[in-house]
Formats: structure tokens, sequence, C-alpha cells
């Protein structure tokens, strides 16, 4: 546990670091906003002032020829730098989310220790942070810039993943609050501790895949991890349903009662963080495509439910824990 503490402090050095960088790069970029400012008011003094230099970030169109003016290049940067930004935001939000996913797995996989804990809340405050800051951006960029195709739709992506990642942030810090009010060594709750486990490491799964597939423009490995969420799915029913038949019209302890009632918390917050990773996903293929793929104009066939068996298969069970 000494080696996972120490990890986990890594982790938070780490993102310490990247957070204060990034304010750093805010406040270069603020410097050379109002550093061009003083170049636009010194071009008014020194020659006739010009209306569409005091409109910002409004281009100077040369009614000689079309060649682009100081003015618009020095725009131009700004914009460059400021949508660099924003993606570098994205980019820091992303890993605080991953970190977080990482100090969950951590929980799961051995002996819950307070300092993670404590470490998911702190973290969390970033995330939200991060949230309110790139939203905002993504506004201003709008409002500014008056972006084309391109760049509109990798913003309207941007605020669409930002959204995802928020809400996976508030889920994970919901599971270390069940996790930490569950106790796996009661009678008849050890083997669920490995399912749940199981369970979260496909939905860690989906979301990495569904962020590399938006950072490396990958539109294949967006599809398969949208494909991958029937199976998070089912293992939340099988979870729901071994619990029914292990503790269902039983004389339970209070314990084992808390115990179910966070362990189909848990869960259910797993399947919604698969279900961010889809969303992620489709944001993906909405930047690669230009296709949104959350409203199908044609629902596929809905087929007839698979029932599930009366009795527990012990051997499934146990297929489920390995």
């Amino acid at each position: 546990m000494d080696n996972d503490i120490t990890q986990a402090e890594s982790i938070a050095m780490g993102i310490k670091d990247k957070f204060l960088y990034q304010i750093e790069n805010d406040f270069l970029l603020l410097s050379e906003i109002v550093l061009s400012q003083m170049d636009f008011i010194q071009q008014l003094v020194a020659e006739n002032p010009n209306d569409n230099t005091y409109i910002y970030p409004q281009n100077k169109i040369d009614n000689m020829n079309n060649d682009t003016t100081q003015t618009e290049n020095i725009v131009m940067g700004i914009k460059d730098k400021f949508l660099y930004q924003l993606e570098s935001d994205f980019q820091l939000l992303s890993e605080i989310v991953l970190s977080q996913m990482d100090f969950l797995q951590q929980l799961l996989s051995e002996n819950p220790d307070k300092k993670i804990y404590q470490q998911i809340k702190r973290n969390e405050k970033l995330i939200d942070s991060l949230d309110l800051t790139i939203k905002e951006k993504i506004i201003n960029a709008i409002m500014l810039f008056t972006p084309r195709a391109g760049d509109l739709r990798r913003l309207t992506a941007y605020s669409e993943m930002t959204i995802s990642m928020e809400r996976v942030g508030d889920l994970i810090l919901n599971i270390s609050e069940s996790l930490q009010k569950t106790d796996f060594s009661t009678n008849g709750f050890k083997t669920y501790k490995k399912l749940v486990l199981k369970m979260f490491m496909r939905a860690h799964i989906m979301l990495k895949n569904s962020l590399v597939a938006f950072t490396d423009i990958c539109d294949e490995m967006a599809y398969s991890t949208i494909l991958m969420d029937d199976k998070v799915d089912k293992m939340e029913k099988k979870i729901e349903k071994y619990l029914t038949e292990d503790f269902g019209g039983k004389n339970n302890s209070s314990q084992a009662l808390i115990n179910i009632m966070n362990l189909n918390s848990m869960s259910y917050y797993i399947e919604r963080i698969a279900d961010k990773a889809v969303d992620i996903s489709a944001s993906a293929i909405f930047l690669i495509e230009g296709k949104d793929i959350r409203h199908p104009q044609k629902l596929p066939q809905q087929k007839g439910k698979s029932s599930l068996p009366e009795n527990t298969n012990e051997k499934e069970k146990n297929e489920e824990n390995n």
C-alpha cells in the first residue's frame, strides 16, 4: 500500500505541475493579447484611424489588394494560440479524469486508503474549475473569432465532451463515496468486489479509447468503443440479478443492506461512465466525419428482451470473477 500511496502522490504532483503550467500559459496569452492591443493603438496614432482597427477581431481588408494585413496576422495568431490553449485545457481535463479512474481502480483492487479518497475529492475541484474555464473559452472563441466550419465543429465537440468529462468526474466521486460505505468482508460479498472491478475496468478501457479516438482522429476506434457498451450494460444487470438471488427475501444484517444499496449504486454509476464514453466517441465521430450519430433517423429494429435464467448458474458467476 505504501507503493500505491507513493504512486498516488506522484500522480497528484504531476497534475499540480501541469495545472500551474496551464495558468502560466494563460497569463502569457493574456500578455500577448494586451501587447497586441498596444500595437493596434500605436497603429491608430501613427496612421489615419481605420474603423476596422477598433473592431477586434474583425479583419481589416485592404481595398487595393487581397493581401493579409499586419492587423489580420496579429488577430489570426491570437486566435490560433487561443484555440491551442483551449485544446491544452481539455487535454489537462482528460488527464485528470483518467487519473481519477486510476485512483478508483486502486481502491477497488487493494484495501481502500483515506489518502486516495482525499485526492479524488481534491481533483474533483480541479475538474469543476476546468469545466467552467473551457466552457467560457468556447463561448468567447465563437463570439470573437467567428470560426469557420472546421473550427466550429471542433469547438462544438469540445463543448459536448467537456460536459461528458465533468459528469464522469462526478460519477467517480459518487463511486468512491459508495465504496467507502461498503464492507466486502461481510459474509457473501467477497465475490462482488471482483465483479465490480471487472465492470469498472471495462468502462475504464472505453473511456481511454474514446479519448484516444478524439485526439488521434480515429473514427474506427470510436465506433469500436460504442460497440463495447452492450457488455457493460449486461454486467450491470448481472450484478443486480446476483444480488437479488443471493440476498432477496432473507433476513440480512444492516451492513448487508448497506452493501446491497451501494453495489447497485456503483454498478449504475459505472454503467453511466460507459455511456459517457459512448457520448465522447460520438463527439469524435462528429468531429471527424461531421456526422451526428446520437439520434439516427432509423433506429435499429428492437429485438426481444433476452430473459435471464431464473436460477443462478454458479459456474457463470465464477467465470465473471475470473
